[in-house]
């Protein structure tokens, strides 16, 4: 999967990095518990993420050395945070 691939945060694609590296395809069908999981952890994840970002407001790497990312749709939203 390129780069790109990796970018999407939202479910169910966001599991889909993970399928490889389990052997097993990650979706509803196949693997419903732990998409679940996965889903629930990222929601943990993110609030405990938050406060950080929040204090330190660090400029994020493409911010400060100019080179394009993987996802140039994401790039003003991602300049926001």
């Amino acid at each position: 999967m390129a780069a790109g691939g990796f970018a999407d945060l939202h479910f169910p694609a966001a599991a889909i990095s993970f399928s490889c590296a389990l052997g097993v395809p990650i979706n509803a069908t196949d693997t419903p518990r732990l998409l679940l999981l996965m889903r629930r952890s990222m929601t943990d994840l993110g609030l405990s993420t938050d406060p950080a970002k929040n204090r330190y407001q660090r400029k994020r790497p493409f911010m400060v050395n100019n080179q394009p990312i993987c996802t140039p749709a994401d790039e003003k939203a991602f300049s926001a945070c």
